[in-house]
């Protein structure tokens, strides 16, 4: 029990939630083996899918500009699924943001499961990212910034649990 609270604390101070959301996405895309002008240009580029100043947009989006702006081939994959790519397409907005949604949820998760996470472990990161995604929802209602019923990069990371 004494070494679970000190792996616990340990976790707390090298794994900012902030550095884990943009790993998830850039080892997620990696892991699909997406494609990086796809992602540039339908995810990345788009900033009207993200909440300025949210805590958890930012290093989301930022996950999405350094896959999207990296060089070099993606690793070998089936890329994203192909109904996200589809729904990322679309012209509907809410179409867009839902199927955003489903990736940052898809990717968070995957990346709890490949960091290996305990309970307390995925709990206290969990705790912070709903945090994070209520500090977003207070800069949607605040700021100029119109069109979201729910911001999808905070949904899809406090999903994933």
């Amino acid at each position: 029990m004494h070494l679970l609270m000190i792996a616990g604390l340990a976790f707390a101070a090298q794994v900012k939630p902030e550095e884990f959301l943009r790993k998830a996405v850039v080892e997620g895309l990696k892991e699909d083996g997406a494609d990086r002008a796809f992602v540039k240009d339908n995810i990345a580029d788009k900033r009207e899918l993200f909440v300025l100043k949210c805590p958890i947009c930012t290093p989301v989006l930022n996950g999405f500009i350094d896959y999207g702006s990296a060089k070099g081939q993606p690793a070998k994959g089936k890329g994203i699924p192909k109904d996200i790519v589809d729904d990322l397409k679309n012209p509907a907005r809410l179409v867009q943001l839902k199927a955003l949604e489903r990736l940052v949820d898809r990717y968070v998760a995957s990346h709890k499961d490949r960091l290996k996470l305990t309970d307390a472990q995925r709990q206290e990161l969990q705790a912070k990212l709903e945090d994070g995604k209520k500090t977003g929802m207070e800069m949607v209602e605040l700021g100029r910034q119109k069109g979201f019923d729910f911001c999808p990069s905070c949904s899809g990371a406090t999903k994933a649990k």
